[in-house]
Formats: C-alpha cells, structure tokens, sequence
C-alpha cells in the first residue's frame, strides 16, 4: 500500500467506525439508575449491561442533571476503581466511555491511556472479544492520532489482529479501508471494491449498523457492484432499525426525495429524540414548508427551530428570525426577529442579511433606520460586484423597466431602491467600506464559531 494511502485513511476513513452508530434507540435513564444502584453489589449482570450500554451508545444526553451528574461520577469512580486493579473489562470500558463522550467528557488521551492498559493486561488474552473490541478501538485513535501519535502502520495491524477473531468493528474498518484505496489506486480499482464489499458484508453478518449503510449505498450507485435501488433502501432500512443515526438521516433524506415527507418527518423525529441538530432543523423546515403528506404547522416549525438553535444553530436562528418578523407560530416581534437575524448574519448567512438589511432600510422596530448600513447588507446578499457597484447602477439606470418587467420586483424591491439610493447621494466608497467592516466581522465570528461546543468526538 502507498504510504500517502494510509495517512488520508487517518483523515477520512476512520472517523467512520467509531462515530457512526451512535444508537438512536436510546434506553431510558431510570434503566441506568437501576444499574448503577446495584454496581457496588458487584452485580455481574448490572456490570455486563453497563458495559454493552456503554459500547452501543445507547446512553444519550447524559447527564443533564446535577443528579445525573452525580451518577456519572460514581460511574467514573467504580470503573476507575475497578480498572487501576487490574481488571480489563472495566479498563476497556473507561476507554470507550472517555472515547465516545457518553456518559464521562470526551476525553482522547484518558481514552488511549486505558484500552493501551486493556491490551497490556495479561488477563485480556482470556477474553478473545475483550481483546479485538479493545484492538479495533485503539486502531482508531493511532489512525486519527488522538490520545496518541499518529500510527497507521499499527492501527492497520490492530485491526488485522482483531479480524482473526471475527470482530465486527475491525471488518467494518477493513472495509473501510479498501474502499478508500479504490479512490487512491486506480489500477487496482475493482479489486479494491470487491475487497471492500466482501468486509461489510462480513461486518453486516454480525450486525454491524453501519456495514449495512455502507452496502445500500453502493447498491444505490452501483460502485463495484450491480446497481439494485431496492435492495439499497432494504439495508438502509436494516441500517437504521439496527440504530445508525447515519442510516436514519440518509433514510430520511431518500425519502423526501421520493416525496415521501411524511416518512422523513417520522425518521426525523427518531433522530430529534438523540439530540440531532440536523434532524431538528430539518422539522423546522418540513413544518414550515408542508406539503406531500405533512400538515404546514408554523407553531410546530418554530418549535423545532428554537430547539435547534438551542444546541449550536445552523440557519434555526434565520429561520425563528423569519417566524418572529412574519408572524407565523409565534407573536410578530421586529426586535426579536433582528436579534437572531444579526446573530446568523454573523455567521456568514447572507439570507439573514437580506432581513438585517430590509430592517434597517424601513428601520422596523426599535432597529434605527440608517439606509446607508441597510443597502451594504442588501448588496452583501445579492451579491452585487463590490468592485464594479458603479457599473450594477448604471445598468439598473438603463435597463429598469425591462428588469422590472422580467424580475420580480418585490424580491428586488430593497436592491433597486439602494442603487437608486446610492446613486443619488454618491456614496459608493461609503457603503463599500461597511461591506468590508461586514467581512471582517464575519471572518472574525466564523473564526469562533468553527469550533464552538464542539468536541474530538462528535456523535451527530
């Protein structure tokens, strides 16, 4: 294999295995309590089930509470505990819950620390499942280079030590790979995908969730093998019901493009319950849009909407923007609406800046009218040639009547009114200078933006 292979493994390929089935099926949280309540007892079954909880993910948004909080500590602690004496199993189970975030804080190096420790252990060799579940892990982290120095010539060995032992997740991760080398070895191409093929349907045996996603996606495009659409939405069906998040979302999304809204809005809202930004964002829209089997709901929209922005934002503060200065679902608030209109337009959504614009312009609300500031935001949206304004205007000038004839001239109605705004009081370097106070304050936000309340590890 080229070298060059293996390190765009580590960037591409192999946050696959780690991050995708992440469960949507999520257990209720008295389910927990009952298991830690017996843990001290040293109940072996309340010891296997946190341990396949913690595995399969299905523990989410957790904690929430001080109390919860409370729970995961005495979690941390017992494992802790457990592991610093020497038992494997509660040191491949630390490892994990520091690796995937559920339960106890992501955490990379804490992650590498103990499933290291777990392959160290003498005892593990007892437990052959133990071992590869703790090989194909570990194979992750040197690949991506969390918790530890970038290795890939040892995850490749880790993840070929666990398939001897029939591990899901190191098929999975195999198949994974050759199906990155079809895209860097051309020559070899077709085998490459059948090699590939060959691993998930080995990983899918086993119920691998995301095997499953990964096969009805080449089935669906015919990569490597022949093209079947039915057979592909069947193991995006199989994908999902074993609780890949991804599988759901990529269901949902063949869905509407079927026309099936209704079917989406229902695959959606399993993903909203994990805590899905996306899937809540994309309520908000199927909601607020209606249509092909889903009741138009702006009540229900702009709920959907304000829990997405609740958790990061995407366009949800646009959109509740939208919802505050029409009217829809919610009492018709300008200040409110140009709150979260500023707040995206931060971000670089250029939709928002048509609304913080058309505010200032009328000056709506509270919001001061300042026509100047108002036609930069406008220009910034349509995406006027900042360098050649002079000449957009002189077109306008020339060409006003058939423009209005042909385009719509309420859409336009904020941009043609700033040339003619601009072009009567000559303030083109004006308003040019503020677009460029606009991209810097953008560039600046994004910046913060990037990274905000996000982790190595990220579920959704």
């Amino acid at each position: 294999m080229k070298k060059t292979g293996l390190h765009l493994l580590t960037i591409i390929i192999f946050l696959i295995p780690a991050l995708g089935f992440a469960q949507t099926d999520a257990i209720e949280k008295s389910e927990l309590k009952t298991v830690i309540d017996k843990l001290p007892e040293g109940n072996n079954q309340s010891r296997k089930t946190l341990s396949e909880l913690i595995y399969s993910r299905k523990i989410l948004n957790f904690p929430e509470t001080p109390h919860q909080e409370k729970e995961a500590a005495l979690i941390r602690d017992y494992l802790t505990s457990q592991a610093e004496k020497g038992d494997p199993q509660a040191q491949v189970d630390l490892g994990l819950a520091y690796m995937f975030g559920n339960i106890l804080p992501a955490d990379p190096d804490n992650a590498f620390k103990w499933l290291n420790a777990a392959l160290n252990n003498k005892n593990i060799n007892k437990n052959k499942n133990l071992e590869s579940r703790a090989q194909s892990f570990l194979a992750y982290l040197y690949l991506t280079g969390n918790g530890t120095k970038r290795d890939s010539k040892k995850a490749f060995e880790l993840l070929k030590a666990a398939e001897k032992n029939n591990d899901r997740d190191a098929l999975f991760g195999l198949g994974s790979y050759y199906m990155l080398q079809s895209y860097l070895d051309y020559n070899h191409e077709r085998e490459h995908f059948k090699t590939a093929f060959q691993y998930f349907e080995k990983a899918a045996a086993l119920s691998h969730p995301l095997a499953y996603h990964e096969l009805a996606i080449m089935y669906q495009n015919g990569r490597g093998i022949g093209q079947d659409q039915a057979l592909g939405m069947k193991y995006l069906e199989k994908s999902a019901q074993l609780g890949s998040s991804k599988a759901r979302a990529s269901l949902a999304y063949q869905y509407s493009l079927r026309g099936k809204k209704a079917e989406a809005v229902n695959e959606y809202k399993i993903l909203a319950k994990t805590g899905s930004r996306k899937a809540m964002f994309d309520l908000g829209l199927a909601y607020h849009y209606g249509g092909n089997g889903v009741q138009q709901d702006h009540a229900e929209s702009f709920k959907w909407f304000a829990k997405a922005s609740e958790q990061y934002g995407l366009m949800s503060d646009y959109w509740q923007g939208v919802a505050y200065y029409k009217g829809q679902g919610v009492a018709q608030d300008y200040d409110k609406a140009f709150a979260l209109f500023m707040a995206d337009a931060n971000r670089g959504n250029t939709l928002a800046m048509e609304y913080v614009g058309k505010m200032y312009i009328y000056g709506q609300g509270s919001v001061k009218q300042d026509i100047p500031l108002g036609c930069s935001f406008s220009y910034r949206y349509h995406r006027a040639p900042l360098k050649t304004l002079s000449r957009e205007i002189a077109y306008y000038k020339r060409n006003k009547k058939e423009l209005k004839k042909y385009f719509d001239p309420e859409y336009y109605k904020e941009l043609w009114s700033c040339y003619e705004y601009t072009d009567k009081h000559k303030n083109i370097d004006e308003i040019l200078n503020m677009i460029e106070e606009h991209k810097s304050i953008i560039k600046h936000t994004n910046a913060k933006e990037t990274y905000r309340e996000k982790t190595w590890y990220q579920t959704n």
